[in-house]
């Protein structure tokens, strides 16, 4: 899931447990983005795909994309079978091997680090992008995790919006 404009006063909202939020603001065409990438999000290129369509729809530069990677299940907590990391694999190729760690008969997976890989393949540079670094599992003190707390609903939202001042 994404959202994208360059409409002043509009805020794009995104929800989220564990999956990541990322928030995208190009300057330089005064576009924002709101993307959802769970696992699965982020295997399909969620997020390069968002930057390419402010690109595409509103002249962004992605050289000039601003990013922040909010909080979302960790490579502490994120343990999972073989699927997710040969759906990242199959997407990323070598450039998600760092995010993926087998230990024993299961992986653990960077959810945000795979989501900064997105980022720069999409153009944007390294210095523009910030990662959380916080895990909504680890912190439950802060954060709702499914994973952790289950049937017990909650969500986090992130929101972003461009200012009609200038």
């Amino acid at each position: 899931d994404a959202l994208v404009t360059n409409e002043p006063d509009l805020p794009l909202l995104v929800f989220s447990a564990d999956c990541g939020i990322i928030l995208l603001y190009d300057p330089s065409s005064r576009s924002i983005g709101a993307v959802h990438a769970g696992w699965r999000g982020c295997a399909a290129g969620i997020v390069e795909k968002t930057v390419q369509t402010m690109v595409r729809e509103y002249g962004a530069r992605p050289e000039t994309v601003l990013a922040a990677v909010g909080p979302c299940i960790g490579r502490c907590c994120f343990e999972t079978d073989g699927d997710v990391p040969e759906a990242m694999r199959a997407a990323l190729g070598a450039d998600a091997e760092g995010c993926l760690e087998r230990r024993g008969a299961k992986y653990h997976v960077d959810l945000a680090g795979l989501n900064r890989q997105w980022l720069l393949r999409a153009g944007v540079l390294p210095e523009h992008i910030d990662v959380s670094g916080l895990c909504t599992a680890c912190r439950t003190d802060w954060f709702w995790s499914y994973r952790k707390m289950g049937d017990a609903r909650g969500a986090q939202a992130a929101m972003i919006a461009l200012s009609g001042r200038q």
